[in-house]
């Protein structure tokens, strides 16, 4: 019986020790793989661990400094997470570079409209709407703030 309860207990051990090891070998592993930390980053997200998602856009940037893709899903998570400076000031970085980028402009645009600065948001949906009069995220925030002024 005493046999058995030490094979039950190395037995155990060596699962555990395994689970743990294989854990550290996968994370070490895709700590460099972009496509699985964007991955991660957007389920973190999608649960509202902003936490998690912002120090997971930042391990993309310390990767990819450059990577406008992770800077604007970076801007969008900390806005989401109501931390307005820090995102507008990425975007500012971002417009800088790219003035043109209809998407980091949504973004401020949506931002603007949460701190209800309703003008600034309006500002820049009809000048994004005058650059491109498909762009259906604009056109909707638009219609939001339009609506919201009427009541």
């Amino acid at each position: 019986m005493m046999f058995i309860n030490r094979l039950t207990i190395l037995i155990l051990t060596f699962l555990i020790l395994g689970s743990v090891v294989f854990f550290y070998t996968f994370t070490k592993k895709n700590s460099h793989d972009v496509v699985y930390l964007f991955s991660a980053a957007k389920n973190y997200a999608e649960k509202k661990n902003f936490k998690d998602s912002i120090a997971t856009y930042e391990r993309i940037l310390s990767l990819q400094p450059k990577n406008t893709d992770a800077r604007l899903a970076l801007a969008r998570t900390l806005s989401w997470d109501q931390q307005y400076d820090k995102s507008e000031s990425l975007i500012q970085d971002i417009l800088k570079e790219e003035p043109q980028n209809s998407e980091a402009w949504m973004i401020l645009a949506r931002m603007y409209h949460w701190q209800g600065k309703r003008d600034e948001a309006k500002k820049i949906a009809k000048d994004i709407l005058a650059r491109n009069p498909s762009n259906s995220e604009a056109q909707e925030l638009l219609t939001t703030i339009q609506t919201q002024e009427k009541d």
